[in-house]
């Protein structure tokens, strides 16, 4: 091969490596910008969770969250934990700890309640050598209102196109005998309906509140449905009815009597503190759990019912609390609801105010895992923001298809509606 010819071939492969080198670089900021793949300095994990756009050299990434709690940690800086509501709808939890010249917070979010509903942008800017956004600023203001109705007419919509089937289903077990069972993706606790709000309540800005009210009417139990309180027996795993007393007095009906109190001499006497790492935050409700629950809903029904049924569900509360302490992964639900049952107690012995707040605060601890609004409903309008209690539960049972999820729905409609 003449010189000519070797000096042309190593120029057009010259030539070739460097639009090549072009054509990469090019892609590589153009499929950057589309995807929202960027390089930052901290809180990388925002990019995938938030929305991002740029301007100029500039990365800003906007997201929807619960503030669970700012710490000071010295004059000049501070964390705020929350939890990034995502795309995807799921919750993650982050601390964003800044200095102030980075981190403000308007009036309204620095007078928070827990949970409360953030709005929280991260601005970055781009350093031309490095090709890294560096983060500049980070703002937080308290969410738009319509935000939550937005969420809460997609929730009703949804619940209005459940199709709520109560039928239990026989099997055949052990030594071919044969029990009711549930479907757990397709039955609904009988009274879960019951505890939606009742359509008269609906605020203006629910859009669809004709059908709502023609599936709460065709849904809800009857008074004479009612009548079998002493048809829930205490042991199993299948719910006919939960907490039916609360749910039948939410439609007037006249079978409980909320005013009245226990027994003194029904009363447990001895305590032992559960150990709450053996409590299970999540959805998942496992089969004792149920059992314990049902035994939980069934003392409470005989406290307040009009007719007294079986005072043997009072006086066992003492096994029942002790067996329940000596569970691994007791579920929050059934731990939370015990909190109806000394709530009840207290009115007669103030030593049970106690055992309320140990609940209190165990939830309180663990409030970035709470799932449960039959957690988050023994707190005040004054203790938590109830906007952002609301909306913990709806995203964190969005995919829940457990025999729980219409109770936990309309109650958590309720707590935010009524």
């Amino acid at each position: 091969m003449s010189k000519k010819n070797i000096y042309l071939l190593v120029t057009l492969l010259g030539l070739f490596f460097i639009f090549l080198g072009t054509g990469m670089y090019f892609l590589f900021h153009s499929k950057q910008s589309e995807t929202g793949v960027y390089n930052v300095d901290k809180y990388s994990d925002i990019l995938n969770w938030c929305d991002t756009s740029t301007e100029e050299n500039k990365l800003n990434i906007d997201c929807k969250a619960l503030l669970l709690e700012i710490r000071t940690i010295d004059t000049n800086n501070s964390c705020a934990d929350i939890q990034i509501i995502t795309k995807e709808k799921e919750l993650k939890s982050i601390s964003v700890c800044e200095s102030g010249s980075v981190i403000s917070y308007s009036n309204d979010v620095l007078a928070y309640k827990k949970l409360m509903p953030i709005g929280i942008k991260f601005i970055y800017e781009k350093n031309k050598e490095s090709n890294i956004f560096a983060l500049n600023n980070i703002s937080a203001v308290k969410i738009d209102d319509s935000y939550i109705q937005n969420i809460v007419n997609e929730d009703i919509n949804t619940l209005i196109n459940t199709k709520i089937d109560r039928e239990l289903t026989e099997s055949v077990g052990p030594e071919n005998k044969k029990y009711l069972g549930a479907d757990e993706n397709t039955y609904t606790i009988t009274n879960s309906i019951d505890f939606c709000p009742a359509p008269k309540s609906l605020p203006s800005y629910v859009t669809n509140k004709e059908d709502y009210a023609q599936f709460f009417n065709k849904n809800i139990l009857s008074q004479t449905d009612y009548s079998d309180l002493s048809e829930e027996k205490q042991y199993g795993e299948i719910f006919k009815k939960l907490f039916a007393c609360d749910s039948s007095v939410k439609l007037g009906y006249n079978i409980c009597n909320m005013s009245k109190t226990v027994s003194a001499s029904s009363l447990p006497s001895d305590f032992k503190n559960f150990d709450t790492n053996k409590i299970y935050w999540g959805t998942k409700v496992d089969l004792m759990s149920r059992v314990y629950l049902k035994q939980i809903a069934a003392i409470y029904n005989n406290i307040y019912v009009q007719k007294n049924i079986d005072t043997k569900y009072i006086l066992g509360i003492n096994k029942l609390l002790s067996d329940m302490y000596l569970k691994e992964n007791l579920n929050e639900t059934t731990f939370c609801s015990m909190y109806k049952i000394y709530d009840a107690f207290s009115k007669v012995d103030n030593t049970f105010e106690n055992r309320k707040s140990f609940v209190k605060s165990t939830v309180i601890s663990n409030l970035g895992k709470v799932t449960s609004q039959q957690c988050l409903s023994i707190f005040s309008e004054s203790e938590i923001d109830l906007q952002g209690s609301y909306l913990k539960v709806y995203f964190n049972n969005i995919n829940n298809k457990d025999i729980f999820r219409i109770y936990n729905q309309c109650n958590n409609l309720s707590r935010i509606i009524d």
